[in-house]
């Protein structure tokens, strides 16, 4: 499998919605596709940055020229939903990130995250995120990355949620 991280398009816009809607996130926060996918456009079109990971299917050169799959086909597994100074008007917010499950524990999530820090490095003072409390799992790959738990905000976005902050100082890149 090949990945290509880009800035999103317009087009990648509905398969970023569906990927959001349909997570564990999206379904315990009740993301609502009409509505993220018009919060996605404004985003865009405000000149903000959406990165997504494309995979791209290979031509193989032995294939009858009919069989063959454009080996540029966009197919989006996964974005990062970047707010540039989300993080207290200092530093770039990762506002979501989420991944196709179906492409999960394979690294998209990785290279999106480097891809999230790349693309902001000179926009502020480190990174920062909101992470659940209940998302283990996420918990533990930020942590892996350099990110380090700073405060808590219970009830922030959902009653009996509590949001943990995470932040990575430019000093702790990787």
């Amino acid at each position: 499998m090949t990945i290509r991280i880009e800035r999103a398009i317009a087009q990648d816009i509905e398969t970023c919605t569906r990927i959001a809607c349909d997570s564990e996130i999206g379904q315990r926060y009740g993301f609502e596709g009409r509505i993220m996918a018009e919060k996605m456009v404004t985003h865009l079109e405000a000149g903000g940055l959406i990165l997504v990971a494309l995979e791209l299917e290979s031509m193989l050169e032995d294939t009858p020229k009919e069989h063959r799959i454009d080996p540029l086909l966009r197919k989006v597994i996964g974005f990062a939903w970047v707010d540039a100074k989300g993080g207290f008007g200092q530093a770039p917010y990762l506002k979501l990130i989420a991944i196709d499950p179906s492409k999960q524990n394979v690294g998209v999530g990785s290279l999106l995250l480097k891809a999230f820090e790349d693309h902001t490095r000179d926009m502020g003072r480190g990174w920062f995120l909101l992470v659940s409390h209940f998302n283990t799992k996420a918990i533990r790959f930020y942590e892996r990355h350099g990110y380090a738990q700073v405060g808590a905000l219970p009830d922030f976005v959902k009653a009996g949620i509590t949001e943990l902050i995470m932040y990575k100082a430019p000093n702790n890149y990787a």
